[in-house]
């Protein structure tokens, strides 16, 4: 304990807060142990500093995320609310304390709570089904046994006829693991098998075999659970769905360094969601036996996936992404899309061309988190993107339009979704209500998209804005094949066969100008060149007199933003 750690302790013990706070103030990055951290977020606690609390937390554990006793202090500040999460905490410092002396304290506090509160620790039966796997599996069996209790873990690895005899080896020599065997190869079949196997009362966590959980990542998925949560799954380097993390992963040490700056406390770390990716998915046992299981028939792991999470939503069940549990994938293979036809015969829609929220837009706006703002998406789909908007601003009142009426019975936000024709249905909001209006890639498939934007002009505020994304037809990819003949219509992307407008940069301009509104900001987003003879024709246009400029060729889309006209 360092003298300014030990000054501060008796600080505490007198009661001198005003003192103890100054010497926070003061204090250098050197003089900042562990006890430091843990006498800091003592102070906290005992001050009802509910922010300032997480922040000393993330900020010790940051540092070293073995500190023990601030585990203690987050179980202690989840007492008064949640006992189970409080136990979890407890358990947590646990794993991590080596003083014996310390260890029988936060043992009794553990019994006591146990017998004062009821609660007991649940145990989670980790199912990994063994697909497309080999030497990748030990990595994903050892990041389990030393990240989670072993008195709350069973491991149960599923071997199907697709196995490899590397990866039978590994599972066979590794003591830890329970292998489990069946005919045929399908995720969802071996996660269905496994989960049979598991005890009967453990909730389950199905992890892909090219998955390795970093310190905490299952701690954090588990603290972020509710009462009401039937699954919830955190962010990786490889997923759908917002759930992967902006930042590239180029080795496990780099993982490891995004993992220590992502794996901490949160007070707003859990965000509502409509499906979850399968990489790192833990369902709860109750959830698992009111919905059946994963539906074989799909024969996709995502797909299986997200059919059983909008199963689950539709059965009442929250699913929740956890921002601070981040785990790491090796497999870039397991990403690629997989067949959709039978999920859409099943759902009438593909789920993926939804469940993505627009952070590009939603980065855009210039409120404060806190502010009363009044926000309409045009195009919102399942409202996934009206949902994060909601965790991100708290006091927002959101409402949206969707034309697809397969995709608008998901999720608490019915009430505020209408189904139908923006271009066709008549609308009751108060004029100059709205402080957004987003297009998230919807003018372009509109019949008039000017008569919408003149439509919607009146209820968008004095300072109000459109956000809106717009393709660019400009781009390289579509010329580079325009002047071979070819402009060949595709199921998605800049040549979408349901797009029945195109955009430049300038139509763009005119389009807004002519609507009544001035664009405040134009933001290009870019693809590189995928063929040489893109970056050839891309370098020939360039130098044709009076041609773009390179960047307007390079742009796949822009986000706009733009405003009424003289306010």
């Amino acid at each position: 304990m360092t003298k300014t750690a030990k000054l501060l302790s008796e600080y505490i013990q007198n009661e001198e807060y005003a003192k103890a706070h100054t010497l926070l103030l003061q204090a250098t990055d050197a003089e900042k142990d562990d006890s430091f951290y843990a006498l800091a977020a003592d102070l906290m606690l005992r001050e009802g500093l509910e922010v300032r609390f997480f922040e000393v937390l993330r900020e010790g554990l940051q540092r070293n995320f073995r500190n023990y006793e601030l585990y203690v202090l987050l179980g202690e500040y989840y007492l008064s609310e949640d006992t189970e999460k409080a136990l979890t905490c407890f358990s947590q410092a646990l794993l991590y304390c080596e003083e014996e002396e310390d260890r029988n304290t936060i043992l009794g506090m553990k019994q006591d709570l146990k017998e004062r509160a009821g609660v007991e620790e649940r145990k989670t039966a980790f199912i990994i089904p063994l697909i497309d796997t080999d030497s990748a599996v030990k990595l994903c069996v050892d990041t389990l046994c030393i990240s989670i209790p072993e008195d709350s873990r069973e491991i149960i690895a599923v071997a199907g006829d697709g196995t490899s005899e590397e990866a039978l080896r590994i599972v066979k020599e590794d003591g830890a693991v329970t292998l489990v065997t069946t005919e045929g190869n399908d995720y969802g079949h071996l996660c269905n098998v496994g989960a049979s196997a598991a005890p009967p009362e453990a909730d389950l966590f199905f992890v892909e075999p090219d998955t390795m959980l970093l310190p905490n990542t299952f701690f954090y998925l588990r603290l972020g659970m509710e009462a009401e949560t039937g699954g919830i799954s955190g962010m990786s380097n490889i997923a759908y769905g917002g759930q992967r993390l902006k930042e590239k992963v180029t080795s496990y040490e780099e993982a490891t360094r995004i993992g220590q700056a992502v794996n901490l406390p949160s007070l707003d770390a859990v965000e509502e969601r409509f499906c979850l990716c399968e990489f790192a998915l833990l369902i709860t046992r109750g959830a698992w036996e009111e919905s059946g299981g994963f539906d074989e028939t799909l024969g996709s792991d995502c797909y299986e996936a997200f059919d059983l999470g909008l199963r689950l939503f539709k059965s009442g069940y929250k699913l929740q992404v956890c921002h601070n549990s981040f785990c790491v994938r090796t497999d870039t293979k397991s990403f690629e899309r997989r067949d959709v036809t039978k999920f859409r015969e099943k759902w009438g829609f593909n789920v993926v061309y939804y469940m993505n929220a627009r952070d590009d837009l939603v980065d855009r706006f210039t409120c404060r988190k806190n502010a009363q703002i009044q926000v309409l998406e045009i195009g919102c789909g399942m409202g996934v993107t009206l949902q994060h908007i909601l965790h991100r601003f708290p006091h927002a009142q959101v409402h949206g339009i969707e034309l697809c009426e397969e995709v608008t019975g998901f999720g608490k936000l019915q009430e505020t979704i209408r189904q139908g024709n923006i271009e066709e249905m008549a609308l009751d909001y108060e004029e100059d209500s709205l402080d957004y209006i987003l297009f998230g890639d919807v003018l372009e498939h509109l019949r008039d998209p000017h008569a919408v934007l003149k439509k919607l002009r009146p209820f968008l505020k004095e300072s109000g804005e459109i956000l809106a994304s717009i393709p660019n037809l400009m781009h390289i990819s579509v010329l580079s094949e325009l002047i071979r003949g070819n402009f060949t219509y595709q199921d998605e992307g800049l040549l979408d066969r349901t797009h029945i407008h195109f955009f430049t940069k300038n139509e763009i301009e005119r389009m807004f100008d002519s609507c009544g509104f001035e664009t405040m900001e134009y933001i290009s987003i870019r693809v590189p060149e995928k063929t040489p003879e893109e970056t050839d024709t891309l370098r020939k246009l360039t130098e044709i007199n009076g041609a773009a400029d390179e960047k307007e060729f390079r742009a796949f889309q822009y986000l706009v933003r733009a405003k009424k006209k003289g306010c």
